[in-house]
């Protein structure tokens, strides 16, 4: 994208400053709140702003959760098993099903 952006006529001018708020275009590999703090019409940037509801496990995890005690949808046909390891309840709930899985393959061998 870098050699298309200034390979374009007239060029583009990069700007190498990262925490600089003059800008067309910011690319970056992640992002965080200040990034957005600054945007103006016209400027644009790789990301979207609470990305992470969708493109980190939990945030997926618990979206999807949350979508299927609202509707007819069974998650679990179509989603593997997750759990959030920053919650208590969800700790003692994979442990449980790990216990419960330990246990059925022991008699699936016997």
């Amino acid at each position: 994208i870098r050699r298309a952006l200034l390979a374009q006529e007239p060029p583009w001018v990069e700007n190498q400053m990262a925490t600089s708020k003059i800008f067309h275009l910011k690319w970056t590999v992640s992002d965080c709140e200040d990034d957005y703090r600054y945007l103006q019409e016209g400027m644009l940037f790789n990301h979207f702003q609470r990305n992470r509801e969708l493109t980190t496990k939990v945030g997926l995890t618990n979206n999807l959760r949350r979508f299927s005690c609202e509707g007819p949808v069974d998650v679990d046909r179509f989603f593997p098993r997750s759990y959030d390891m920053s919650s208590a309840s969800e700790v003692q709930d994979f442990v449980l099903d790990f216990r419960r899985c330990a246990a059925l393959g022991v008699l699936r061998q016997h």
